[in-house]
């Protein structure tokens, strides 16, 4: 059985989902034909993974990050074995061809890893919690950066930390331990007054 992160590719084609993401070459089940295949640069290999998911080796013009040859391995539900010209242009002048599956990819996952690296800056899960409290964090705080592009969309102009500080301030402001009619000694004046929190 494919699955690509966690998700398998059957069941999501028995829901008429279509699903395209990268794989290890040597993940259980992947073509071994096209894992140990040879390739040269620009070129792509293309094999039948099962019915209705196609697996794709790719190798990249170059890797200027290491300076060695970069593969690129990916299963796709969606695509077939079609290459595209993109707008990279190699050193005789020719576009670079790369499989449309690729090339969806790189398109729609920009918008994943810019989410990620906006809440890496804030970082909330520990690696004490279990697996269901980072998910739930998690699965919160995407809540609250999608809550944040609105608010910027309706003119807001703090950033997201400051945001959240609102927020939180918000959800404080309403807790019945911190009610300005409670007899307790709890207050939003006890958290935010008397340096209880350091300063710059």
């Amino acid at each position: 059985m494919f699955s690509v992160n966690g998700v398998k590719l059957r069941d999501c084609l028995s829901h008429n989902t279509r699903v395209v993401g990268t794989v290890r070459s040597n993940r259980q089940n992947f073509p071994p034909d096209l894992a140990n295949a040879s390739l040269q640069r620009g070129e792509a290999k293309f094999a039948l993974a099962d019915e209705g998911i196609i697996a794709v080796k790719y190798r990249a013009q170059q890797d200027r990050a290491n300076k060695q040859e970069k593969f690129i391995c990916l299963l796709s539900a969606d695509h077939g074995n079609d290459v595209v010209e993109t707008r990279k242009r190699m050193a005789d002048g020719q576009k670079v061809l790369k499989p449309s599956c690729i090339v969806d990819y790189n398109c729609k996952m920009g918008g994943i890893d810019m989410v990620d690296q906006q809440l890496e800056s804030v970082l909330v899960v520990r690696r004490s919690y279990k697996w269901y409290e980072k998910l739930f964090f998690h699965l919160v705080m995407q809540a609250l950066l999608s809550a944040h592009k609105l608010y910027q969309l309706c003119g807001g102009r703090d950033d997201f930390l400051r945001f959240l500080h609102n927020v939180i301030m918000q959800l404080l402001a309403h807790s019945a331990r911190l009610m300005p009619t409670a007899k307790s000694l709890d207050g939003i004046s006890r958290l935010t007054g008397r340096n209880h929190f350091p300063s710059q």
